[in-house]
Parts: C-alpha cells; sequence; structure tokens
C-alpha cells in the first residue's frame, strides 16, 4: 500500500471537513492518505518547512497572503512536492498564473467530488515524480553529449561531409554520362539531407557552379526551401500535452491563430496519431509519462517518411539554455519556454514554420 501525506492550507472551515472526507472516504486499499489541515498561510509554514509532503492542496483565496506571493512560497519552501490551486471561480487568470509558478493542477470547488480529488491528487503527485526523474536524466543526458563533444576535435560533422561527398561523386556521374536525371538527383538529395540529418532548406542558395555543372542543366536542378507565407502551410497541429490546464491554455491560443489542433496526452499516444494522420506542426511537451518529449521526437524522426515529418517545437519549463542541445540532438526544431503565450508562440513559429499573417 503506497502512503501519501498531503498538506491542506484552506481558509473555510466546511471546505475543509469536506476535502478531509473525500480523503476519509477513499475504500481502496491501493493508497494511505494521511493528511495535516492549517486555515491559513502563517499556519501553513512552519509545518511546510518543517516535514516532508508529497502534495499541498492551496486555496487560491488565503485571508493573510494573495494567491502569487503564496504559490511563490510554497514553491520556495518546497520545489519538489507538487502543488494543486483550489479555487471558487472558473477563472483564466488563475489558471495562466497557476502555470507560471509550475503548479500541477487546478481545481474548481463546486466540481470537485472525492473520486476527482483522490485522482487529482494521484495525478499531481505521479507527475511531479515524473518532471524530477526528467531533470536528472536531462542532467545525465547533458553530461554525455558534452563528453562526446570533447572527443571530437571539429564542428564539422563526419555524416554531412560523408554525403556530400556522396552527392557530389553522384553528381559527377550524371555529367560524365552527359546526362542529368533530375528525378534521380531529387531522390539523391532527399536522401544525403535524410541521412544527414540536416534540415530542409539546407540545400538552398548552393552555388552549384562552383561544382562545375554545365549551365544548360541549372535550370533542372530543383531548389528545396524553408516554408514561408508564400509557400502556405496547412494549418493543423498536433499539442501534445499531459496537464489538462497547458492543454486548454494552448489550445486556445492556437485556435485564435485559426489552427485546426488535436490533442495527444503523450508521446505514444502523438507517435500512433502521426503515423496514421499526417500534421505539419507538432507543440510537443517535454515531461510526459509513459514516453516523454525527446523519445517520442526520436521515433516520430526515425520511423517516419520524409515526406510526412512534421516541425516539431518542444514546450519546457526547463532552462532553455542549459537543455536546447537536447531538444536539437533529438530532432526538435525549435523550443518554447513555459508557460506558452501568444507572442512566444507567434515569434518561435516565424522563425522554425512560417510567417503568421498579422492580425489586428
Amino acid at each position: 500500500m503506497t502512503q501519501h501525506n498531503i498538506l491542506i492550507i484552506e481558509s473555510s472551515k466546511v471546505f475543509q471537513k469536506l476535502l478531509i472526507s473525500h480523503l476519509i472516504d477513499d475504500v481502496s486499499n491501493d493508497v494511505e492518505w494521511t493528511y495535516e489541515v492549517k486555515g491559513s498561510w502563517k499556519e501553513a509554514e512552519p509545518l511546510l518547512r518543517e516535514k516532508v509532503f508529497d502534495a499541498v492542496v492551496l486555496n487560491a483565496t488565503l485571508k493573510d497572503c494573495n494567491p502569487e506571493q503564496a504559490l511563490k512560497n510554497t514553491k520556495s519552501i518546497a520545489p519538489d512536492t507538487a502543488i494543486i490551486i483550489t479555487t471558487s471561480d472558473d477563472d483564466r487568470f488563475v489558471e495562466t498564473n497557476a502555470v507560471f509558478t509550475g503548479v500541477q493542477d487546478v481545481l474548481f470547488k463546486p466540481e470537485i467530488t472525492p473520486l476527482l480529488f483522490r485522482k487529482t491528487l494521484l495525478f499531481a503527485i505521479s507527475r511531479q515524480n515524473l518532471q524530477l526523474a526528467a531533470q536528472e536524466r536531462e542532467k545525465l543526458l547533458l553530461s554525455r553529449l558534452a563528453k562526446k563533444r570533447s572527443v571530437s576535435s571539429s564542428s564539422s560533422s563526419p555524416a554531412i561531409i560523408e554525403e556530400c561527398g556522396k552527392l557530389l561523386s553522384f553528381l559527377g556521374r550524371q555529367f560524365e554520362d552527359g546526362q542529368l536525371n533530375t528525378s534521380k538527383l531529387t531522390l539523391q538529395l532527399s536522401q544525403s539531407i535524410l541521412k544527414s540529418r540536416v534540415k530542409v532548406g539546407s540545400f538552398k542558395g548552393i552555388n552549384w557552379l562552383s561544382f562545375k555543372i554545365p549551365e544548360k542543366h541549372l535550370d533542372q536542378i530543383p531548389v528545396i526551401i524553408e516554408p514561408s507565407k508564400e509557400t502556405a502551410q496547412p494549418k493543423q497541429c498536433l499539442v501534445v500535452e499531459d496537464s489538462l490546464v497547458n492543454q486548454k491554455i494552448v489550445v486556445r491560443i492556437l485556435e485564435k491563430m485559426g489552427f485546426e489542433v488535436k490533442v495527444a496526452n503523450n508521446g505514444e499516444e502523438a507517435v500512433g496519431i502521426l503515423k496514421k494522420e499526417y500534421y505539419p506542426l507538432v507543440l510537443m511537451d517535454i515531461q510526459m509519462p509513459v514516453m516523454d518529449g525527446v523519445e517520442a521526437t526520436r521515433h516520430i524522426r526515425n520511423e517516419l517518411p520524409e515526406i510526412r515529418q512534421p516541425r516539431i517545437i518542444a514546450l519546457t519549463a526547463s532552462d532553455l539554455d542549459r537543455y536546447s542541445v537536447v531538444y536539437q540532438e533529438a530532432g526538435m526544431d525549435g523550443s518554447i519556454c513555459k508557460p506558452v503565450t501568444s507572442s512566444k508562440l507567434t515569434k518561435e513559429l516565424e522563425q522554425v514554420y512560417f510567417k503568421l499573417e498579422s492580425k489586428s
């Protein structure tokens, strides 16, 4: 049997009793709930410093502390503890602020049932543990990457050099035979891009004359270009995110931009969807149960054909300066630090997807 220790910080005596009854009513043999209840931040703070809790259930309207400060204080004292906010109003401001401070979930008091309360607690604790494990895994990845890079004395990729050599050799044979097969050249370019992990668009602007290609053949060479508003991308997006609060926020922003949005709850689900359906854009959360975002991206890059490869943007609560190299190595095209806002998403899409039309 698993034991979970919960701290409830709630100013309403009535709601204190209600939440306690929800825990006591759990007749399953899987979880043993222990709890402490305090009516104010002043009463809760010393207890939070003294004991370790698996989760804190924090009322958004404490009388002696505003919600922003209460969240900040809780995260500062117990950074590894899952936090759930309770509020009487379906307030988007509360949702957004909760995401800013790394809250696991938000519960609206009129909707709380015994089963919902216990499941939310279990989910929040599980997600928090996954995040902590993912942070340790990212640190290990960074350490391995640093060692790998220190071994290499050159910044050039051997794979790219090898594939470019094969491409030049192929072109040479074509011209020696006195013919240029455009379809074969297109295939060779695609294979070189795929094998060397060069992003689409890397062959744009090549001075083909430097390869001693006869001028009469230059107009036959396919040009691979980056998408822009002139080459409009279909506005469909797959959002891969396990947090219901984050799902609502990201979907709301994308729909305002005119996107058709589908949601996957973890990386494994996303890979399954992309094998059946094409989405040109994927917003990929990093820390998820079942399969995290980095692993899912590797599956997508290795298992989907080149023509169905999406642009993948990471959604992460981690430090981008430290971990962006991990996401790039996995095959992601960009990254956004949570919480996701319209301005952040627009800026990143302009960099890696297309130029969004400005809207008044």
